[in-house]
């Protein structure tokens, strides 16, 4: 099989809370390419996530804001992507195999991979105590992510409709920001940035509106 210069599919998650009856769900398009994962939320509204270069940025088009976030690298192999690297995760994590129908999937199918990933860092199972992933060996990619958090809320990602290099192109998977656009650092500096550079009033003490979404 050639080698996977890029990937888009259309994803689906439902994240199930303890606290709801009904899950959350939220849909789009996921882009991957190089070390950059854009994750573009249709509905219930629309937002874009992307992750790679040592950075969440997070886009809410209504709010005209970009709220952006430092991460270490190899996050995204840890954020749900539908390309997940695994000599990134035997790093991180203890992997179990599974069977496919753990993951709704037949076990008659050969090319479905099914296995659990376990945190193996204190810090990590902080804040995430496995992942469940299915994997299509014949693309290769994922078709289906479960992660459960520690207090037992567990998001569901599943892909369809999975293209490999279609020739995705780097100004679609990060595009230039619209004139206007603020840019936040809520974890970095205390001020806020226009899109074309230049320094808005402070607004360290305004937290803007938070999305449950993808995020």
């Amino acid at each position: 099989m050639a080698q996977v210069e890029d990937l888009r599919a259309d994803f689906e998650q439902r994240r199930h809370t303890p606290l709801l009856k009904k899950p959350l769900v939220s849909s789009g398009v996921v882009l991957t390419k190089g070390e950059l994962v854009r994750w573009d939320t249709a509905t219930p509204h629309a937002s874009s996530l992307l992750i790679g270069h040592g950075s969440i940025k997070l886009y809410y088009p209504a709010d005209k804001l970009l709220e952006v976030y430092p991460v270490g690298e190899g996050f995204k192999d840890l954020a749900g992507a539908p390309l997940p690297r695994l000599s990134v995760l035997k790093a991180r994590f203890d992997i179990t195999p599974l069977a496919s129908e753990d993951l709704g999937a037949s076990n008659e199918v050969a090319t479905l991979l099914a296995v659990q990933l376990t945190p193996k860092s204190k810090e990590l199972r902080e804040h995430i105590a496995s992942v469940r992933v299915l994997i299509d060996e014949s693309r290769p990619a994922a078709t289906k992510v479960v992660m459960t958090d520690p207090d037992g809320e567990v998001t569901e990602i599943v892909f369809s409709n999975v293209r490999l290099n279609t020739g995705v192109r780097d100004d679609e998977i990060d595009p230039k920001m619209p004139e206007g656009v603020r840019v936040s650092r809520p974890l970095g500096e205390s001020k806020v940035e226009t899109g074309g550079g230049k320094s808005a009033p402070d607004t360290a003490g305004a937290r803007p509106t938070v999305h449950d979404e993808n995020y």
